[in-house]
């Protein structure tokens, strides 16, 4: 939680790349079924932000595959039919 923490703080601040970084530490330190999908969301909506639909695509289909039943699942496949 320590790193999505920052990753807010840096998010917050405008430093995105930083707050990336921290974002993708704090999802793939966490197998938790309702963290690491929430940090790869806020990861994958970053990289939209940035106009990166590549790298939000990714994010967003590691939610699909291993998070099914996560809150974030439904915003991913919305998410997903929009990029496409």
């Amino acid at each position: 939680m320590k790193s999505g923490a920052l990753g807010d703080a840096h998010a917050e601040l405008g430093d995105k790349e930083k707050a990336m970084s921290f974002y993708k530490k704090a999802a793939s330190s966490t197998e938790n079924d309702m963290l690491a999908p929430y940090y790869l969301h806020k990861l994958a909506m970053l990289y939209y932000s940035e106009g990166k639909t590549k790298e939000a695509a990714e994010q967003l289909e590691i939610i699909k595959a291993k998070y099914p039943d996560s809150n974030e699942f439904r915003d991913a496949e919305k998410l997903l039919a929009r990029l496409q």
